[in-house]
């Protein structure tokens, strides 16, 4: 490589990369309908029931081994193996009538 070539415009600082990108501001809406965990035990019971099931039997089985320690995400979902939620309280949903777009012009007015 030649003298030249390896050479930085004045320009650019020493240690500057030549591109970067970063994150100046964050905007967002989320809809105002929320749902918990008893709205789907009532509404739909018999696919919780189901899911509470699999979900036992996804508890007591054991891991695939992976290793000689399980990973940082396996360690924070365990107490959740046996919940057919998987943690989850509340999600929010999308009223009827309503887009994504609506959510994307509420979160940049």
């Amino acid at each position: 490589m030649s003298a030249r070539a390896s050479q930085r415009p004045p320009s650019m600082p020493p240690k500057a990369a030549p591109f970067g990108a970063g994150m100046k501001s964050l905007a967002l809406a989320v809809p105002e309908t929320e749902r918990t965990n008893d709205y789907y035990r009532g509404r739909v019971p018999e696919v919780v029931k189901a899911l509470e099931e699999k979900a036992a039997q996804f508890a007591a089985s054991p891991p695939p081994s992976a290793g000689p320690s399980p990973s940082a995400f396996d360690d924070a979902m365990a107490p959740y193996l046996a919940d057919p939620f998987r943690g989850t309280l509340k999600r929010r949903i999308l009223e009827p009538g309503k887009k994504a777009l609506d959510l994307e012009l509420a979160a940049a007015e």
